[in-house]
């Protein structure tokens, strides 16, 4: 059974961008989060930009995806590409994932169909972008030659397929074998919370230093108010420098901050109210010197 490395959900118009909303899909183990950019040359998801910008700054990994109209149409590929990385820029940095949606339009030649989709994919590729490919089984065996795909793009692959409605995990028994694929939509009402449930089965291919940012901080404990805590063997100094005696490695305190604040583009950390030699004081804690007490 393939390894599950995350959970994550698509958006479009449908749902809201505002930050109380992604929170509580965060709070219900959402940690990347695709966002509908565009869909053929003239329609912009009006939530795309709140969507993705809240979604980063809660911690999220983002991308957008692009649905597209062009079917075998090579010259009205490249205008599709050229919209949605226009439209995604000034959201998205250079290096992030935009997708390519092929579920519509699609022309009788699977070579066809094939190489538009594949025109797209490069000019998302060469104006800096990472591009992916997502449709569902059905419909990639009879429109497009994924393995013509992967060849160029490596592997790239997003499926989708529902086994049971609702679902809170996938059930590996009715994947939707592919080859390639690096993420697996496999409910369409994840949680009964309304959004396209998706876990990440391979690797994240955004390119972004905030993206490694991202993944890393992700490997690490996430603690939340009132968490007792202590310092880690490796402590040695605050998130401000500060340096910790011996006597302070046993030390416990209780969390004041529910979400680490941010010190670096790599380093988080907790406001702790510390008990230490009978006394109480707040140190500024990194994330990964803090354990459970």
């Amino acid at each position: 059974m393939a390894q599950i490395k995350m959970y994550g959900v698509d958006v479009s118009s449908y749902q809201p961008g505002d930050i109380n909303y992604i929170k509580s899909l965060y709070n219900a183990g959402v940690r990347f989060l695709f966002s509908k950019a565009t869909e053929g040359t003239g329609y912009v998801n009006p939530n795309f930009g709140n969507q993705i910008l809240n979604a980063d700054k809660i911690g999220m990994l983002t991308a957008a995806y692009h649905f597209a109209r062009f079917g075998c149409n090579e010259s009205q590929a490249v205008k599709e590409g050229d919209f949605a990385v226009n439209t995604a820029k000034g959201i998205l940095l250079p290096g992030s994932i935009i997708a390519l949606d092929y579920e519509a339009d699609a022309s009788s030649s699977k070579s066809a169909n094939t190489t538009a989709a594949k025109t797209f994919m490069r000019v998302i590729k060469n104006r800096g972008y990472v591009p992916m490919i997502y449709s569902y089984k059905p419909y990639f065996d009879k429109y497009i030659d994924l393995n013509s795909v992967i060849k160029e793009f490596g592997e790239c692959v997003w499926i989708a397929g529902y086994p049971a409605p609702g679902s809170s995990t996938p059930n590996f028994n009715y994947f939707p074998s592919e080859p390639g694929v690096q993420i697996w939509q496999f409910d369409d009402n994840w949680k009964k919370l309304g959004v396209d449930g998706n876990v990440l089965i391979g690797e994240w291919l955004e390119k972004t230093v905030q993206a490694n940012n991202k993944k890393e901080s992700k490997t690490m404990k996430r603690f939340k108010e009132g968490d007792k805590v202590r310092l880690t063997d490796k402590a040695t100094t605050s998130a401000f420098g500060t340096k910790f005696s011996d006597a302070s490695k046993g030390t416990w305190g209780i969390v004041t901050r529910e979400t680490p604040k941010k010190k670096s583009k790599s380093e988080y950390y907790y406001q702790v109210v510390m008990h230490y030699q009978n006394d109480m004081t707040i140190w500024n804690v990194l994330q990964q010197d803090l354990q459970n007490k």
